[in-house]
């Protein structure tokens, strides 16, 4: 999992229509969280001398311009303001989440090859260190304006044959020189080409990477690449063996699905998705971000930094959906991470049976026989305002980990005969699930079912282990029906009664900092503080904010971690629109 370290954020969430500031003042070391690129060639910008890949990182307390602040990659410290692209980018117009922040910079000649790590000195504090591979590797361009019998190694045209190509699927080993290892930043505009099977980019055997040598696709630094128009799939892997694949900072506008899987009987692993702004209008058993749909062993994935807005869809649509197929044996979905994602404003646009609406993050390997989800890691993800489900786990999980998650206002379709709920386990999840110090509200939704829900959960072994979550119902209520080893310890139910398998709870108003502007911190007199348990697994080491834990004698439970300046109350940063 990539460094989680303390921080302090200004962050905005939009709730019921308006602009939320939910400000975090305990701290101003810089933190980096994740980057897009995790290896790269130091050279090959060619209309830029000296310089190599561009990398972008996202992390807090970046600062909103570079003045002598610096990112350090190998010991080699980035002090011109021609190493960078853009610094401390935020905001969703960027297509970046609830107020992460992204520098964008070019390697450099001068780095040392092999394994270095990058930092970021902010006014003399440093960050932690993200891992990085600077190896050899081409880079390639697309543009609006580009021609694919061009050698796509120049960003702008500068003789016959010379300038970028003019489609994004030009940029595959099975078509060009690309190969293993190489990079293609596209260009500024919006690509609706269709590429092969109703999709805008789609993978065939031998158009993947390698260990240690992905195929990246990125947005051009500072620039906005949409690809598609909402009329076909965006990208799509096509029954082939397809692995080590790079997709960053793209706006996808799809029919269906953004980013997924085919079916086909060879192994599909190692995609990272990271910073794309993802908006589709799908339906059907599918999803807007969809792996383990194959008859395969698929294994590490990386989904981080990506805003998900505005689906439309059925009850059987999913925003993120991680799953195995039935009835082939021995079958893995693993190392799976889901982390810093904002998820929000669903629309259900089913109807008779299919009325419901789409769920956001759902895992669900349909084998319950032999194959599973493995090692599944869930963190720090923001979801609210959806019709169906928030978070889902169902059918054989094991090895999974979900802490740090907000989730609001989710399962408010009226759809009755369909199950809404915010967090939910169904269909004998197999063994080890631990939920820690997750925030879920209700907040009056128009549902009628549970915030919690275990629907038919007769299988459940070698614990369900749930600690210093809050559980904030106001209508739901939380529903009481699971068979098996369920523990619930140390968490926090409020607004309707604790379930039977609550122990150690705390049934008392957690005391937010503003209910009605989902500002879910916890005031200096919440119950919440120092309440908790601190036997996590040695999993929670940080809230959602990055203050690291515990901050007192005991954890705090939910989400945030109180500190003194949660005490001070927040101020309306000038220029914020409140609707």
């Amino acid at each position: 999992m990539e460094t989680k370290l303390l921080i302090s954020v200004s962050l905005f969430l939009a709730f019921a229509g308006r602009n939320i500031p939910i400000n975090a003042m305990a701290a101003e070391t810089p933190v980096l969280y994740f980057s897009d690129l995790t290896s790269g060639p130091k050279t090959g910008w060619n209309m830029l001398p000296g310089k190599g890949a561009a990398v972008s990182i996202w992390g807090k307390n970046l600062g909103s311009s570079r003045g002598s602040s610096y990112v350090s990659v190998g010991g080699v410290n980035l002090t011109s303001d021609s190493d960078y692209a853009e610094w401390g980018i935020t905001g969703h117009e960027n297509g970046i989440p609830r107020g992460l922040e992204r520098i964008t910079f070019w390697l450099t000649s001068v780095m040392p090859d092999g394994n270095v790590n990058i930092s970021v000195n902010v006014d003399g504090q440093n960050s932690g260190n993200l891992p990085f591979v600077i190896r050899p590797g081409n880079i390639y361009f697309v543009s609006p304006s580009g021609d694919d019998n061009n050698s796509g190694i120049y960003e702008n045209t500068v003789g016959e044959g010379n300038g970028p190509w003019r489609h994004i699927y030009k940029a595959m080993p099975s078509s060009s020189v690309f190969d293993p290892g190489d990079i293609v930043y596209v260009r500024e505009g919006v690509y609706t080409d269709l590429h092969r099977y109703s999709s805008y980019l789609r993978f065939y055997d031998n158009d993947c990477g390698a260990a240690g040598f992905p195929v990246s696709y990125a947005a051009y630094p500072a620039e906005k690449a949409v690809m598609g128009d909402g009329t076909y799939d965006g990208i799509r892997e096509h029954d082939y063996a397809c692995e080590y694949v790079t997709i960053s900072k793209f706006f996808i506008n799809a029919n269906v699905t953004a980013v997924g899987m085919a079916s086909g009987d060879v192994n599909k692993s190692n995609w990272r998705v990271v910073g794309n702004d993802i908006t589709t209008a799908g339906s059907g058993w599918t999803g807007t971000l969809i792996f383990g749909a194959s008859p395969v062993d698929e294994e590490n994935f990386k989904i981080f930094g990506n805003h998900i807005h505005d689906l439309a869809g059925d009850k059987y649509y999913h925003a993120m959906y991680i799953g195995t197929v039935y009835n082939f044996p021995d079958l893995h979905n693993k190392g799976v991470e889901i982390a810093w994602n904002e998820l929000h404003d669903f629309v259900d646009t089913g109807t008779d049976g299919n009325a419901g609406g789409p769920s956001g993050i759902y895992i669900h390997p349909t084998d319950t026989n032999a194959g599973e989800a493995d090692e599944i890691y869930i963190h720090d993800n923001l979801v609210y305002n959806l019709p169906h489900a928030g978070l889902a786990l169902a059918s054989s999980v094991k090895n999974a980990y979900l802490w740090n998650n907000i989730l609001y206002n989710c399962g408010n379709n009226t759809f009755s005969a369909r199950p809404s709920v915010h967090f939910g386990i169904h269909n004998d999840v197999t063994s080890n699930v631990r939920f820690y110090n997750n925030t879920i509200y209700d907040n009056n939704v128009t549902g009628t079912d549970s915030l919690v829900l275990f629907v038919d959960a007769v299988g459940i072994q070698n614990n369900v282990e749930m600690k210093n979550n809050i559980f904030y119902s106001l209508t739901s209520g939380f529903d009481q029906s699971p068979s098996g080893n369920v523990n619930s310890d140390h968490d926090l139910w409020y607004g309707s009664p604790a379930p039977t398998y609550a122990a150690n709870y705390l049934a008392q108003d957690p005391l937010f900092v503003n209910v009605s502007n989902a500002d879910f911190r916890l005031r200096s007199n919440s119950p919440a503080v120092n309440a908790g348990s601190s036997s996590l697994s040695g999993i929670v080491t940080r809230d959602f904010i990055g203050i690291s834990r515990p901050q007192g004698q005991n954890y705090d439970i939910g989400a945030f971690e109180f500190t003194e300046s949660d005490a001070t109350p927040p101020a309306i940063p000038s220029g914020l629109e409140v609707k």
